[in-house]
């Protein structure tokens, strides 16, 4: 692709919905009923559309799987909200809640990332935290999985993720590092400020990093199995963390 895109339905309706700078949306040429809606919003907010053929669109992806709509981002912008962890901080206080940030650590698989992002935006997260290295990027793929979570959930990029982790602890965050050798979920107290580590895809989060937490949590699992994939595990922990803050509060 020669600029810079974001694809798929979902991903380009909450740019819009977004301070995401968009030229042009592409839809593919008979497609305009199910996009209409979208169509609609783009023409609020002034932005261009133009009808491409599939063939067209295939060739600007790479591949066939952008739903027949594809937006070219302004210069500069990413498609992705970035910012800083002390910025998350302060989103948590203005909102009056604990705050809960969650820490990627050496997930390579892109898919996975935009899953984590989804998992973390839909489970009330305040921000995700990345590492400049050893972690996958945030890329057009991230962000199609991510179904348009990049655009509203501020990712924080950093050099080392438990310089990170002691400023959290700092601010009075707890954390804690999704590994198999860990408590249950179930039995550790979670309702409160907290930082969740998930890890690598095959060797989950490194020593080093988990050694750095305040605890460890283990998923218990019905069947005798190796393990969740790094996506599902966020989302499983993420769902108990919320399920005990819902029951603090009520």
């Amino acid at each position: 692709m020669s600029g810079t895109f974001i694809y798929g339905m979902n991903p380009v309706r909450e740019a819009l919905k977004s301070s995401t700078k968009l030229t042009v949306i592409f839809v593919a040429r008979g497609q305009r009923g199910s996009t209409q809606r979208l169509l609609e919003e783009a023409g609020k907010k002034g932005v261009r559309v133009k009808e491409l053929t599939r063939t067209e669109l295939d060739a600007r992806v790479g591949h066939t799987d952008h739903q027949g709509v594809l937006a070219e981002l302004e210069e500069a912008e990413s498609g992705v909200r970035y910012g800083e962890v002390g910025e998350m901080l302060a989103s948590a206080k203005k909102l009056d809640e604990a705050p809960l940030i969650v820490l990627v650590d050496s997930v390579q698989d892109p898919r996975n990332l935009g899953a984590i992002i989804r998992c973390a935006y839909a489970f009330g997260a305040h921000g995700l935290v990345v590492p400049l290295h050893r972690t996958a990027p945030v890329t057009a793929v991230s962000i199609k999985t991510a179904a348009g979570a990049t655009a509203h959930l501020p990712i924080a990029r950093v050099t080392n993720l438990k310089y990170a982790l002691d400023e959290l602890r700092e601010a009075g965050v707890w954390s804690v590092a999704a590994t198999l050798d860990g408590d249950p979920c179930g039995k550790l107290r979670l309702e409160g400020p907290l930082a969740l580590v998930v890890g690598a895809e095959d060797r989950g989060v490194r020593k080093t990093v988990a050694e750095a937490c305040d605890m460890r949590a283990s998923i218990p699992l019905a069947r005798d199995f190796d393990s969740l994939n790094a996506a599902v595990a966020a989302g499983v922990l993420l769902y108990e963390i919320q399920r005990q803050r819902a029951l603090t509060s009520a």
